[in-house]
């Protein structure tokens, strides 16, 4: 696959759930060694968007930039979430107002939280995923997490899971679409995944510990490059 066409297909996989367009201005509250701030980063960037980075998260700082900025998506932790809502007033929160994104993981977000986001953001904004580094593997939207508060919602379309007799719940990803964050840099292909740098064939992923099923030995001497 050629490297535009390799662009092209990882523009239009980012889009598909996130709608990243070339009006939208994302604010990176994470840092980059992490995978969410480059698919969302990346993501806004390969659709045309604008990314407007905090560096280091403050509560502070994110008021500042959604005065200024008025992005229009970002992604934060439970934790991030919490210490805005701290600092921001209940009366004044509607400066919040505007973005037609938020999404949320990274851990499990109490119901009250979840509320006054869903309150703050809207219900058409707000999003969860359960998932991250190893695929994304559901998503949901604020109208189904009311609906049965405490879901993290359904599978990513051409996603499959399932619960194995132990309880493991495992994630059928689609083999040519799917790759880690350090491919999008270091350009292996993407029918292959990577975990700690390590490509490896297989599109089985644990959602419990991160391990991978596969039938080929993993090859410390093909790292990404």
């Amino acid at each position: 696959m050629k490297r535009s066409s390799r662009i092209v297909s990882r523009r239009s996989l980012l889009a598909e759930v996130w709608g990243f367009d070339a009006d939208d201005v994302h604010l990176v509250c994470s840092p980059f060694h992490h995978s969410v701030a480059i698919r969302f980063g990346g993501g806004t960037l390969l659709a045309g968007g604008t990314v407007v980075v905090l560096g280091r998260f403050q509560a502070t700082a994110v008021v500042e930039a959604v005065a200024r900025h008025r992005p229009t998506t970002t992604f934060m932790v439970p934790a991030h979430l919490q210490r805005l809502f701290a600092l921001v007033p209940e009366r004044e929160r509607g400066s919040l107002a505007g973005f037609r994104l938020v999404a949320h993981a990274g851990a499990p977000c109490p119901e009250p939280l979840k509320r006054a986001a869903i309150d703050v953001f809207g219900p058409d904004a707000v999003r969860e995923f359960y998932g991250s580094t190893e695929g994304q593997f559901t998503v949901c939207s604020a109208p189904e997490w009311l609906e049965r508060p405490g879901t993290v919602g359904r599978a990513r379309p051409r996603r499959r899971l399932e619960v194995d007799a132990h309880g493991v719940i495992w994630c059928e990803v689609p083999e040519s679409r799917i790759a880690c964050s350090c491919c999008f840099a270091c350009g292996v292909p993407m029918r292959r995944t990577c975990v700690d740098g390590l490509p490896i064939r297989t599109t089985r992923h644990c959602t419990l510990t991160c391990g991978i099923r596969s039938s080929e030995t993993l090859r410390p001497s093909h790292k990404c490059r």
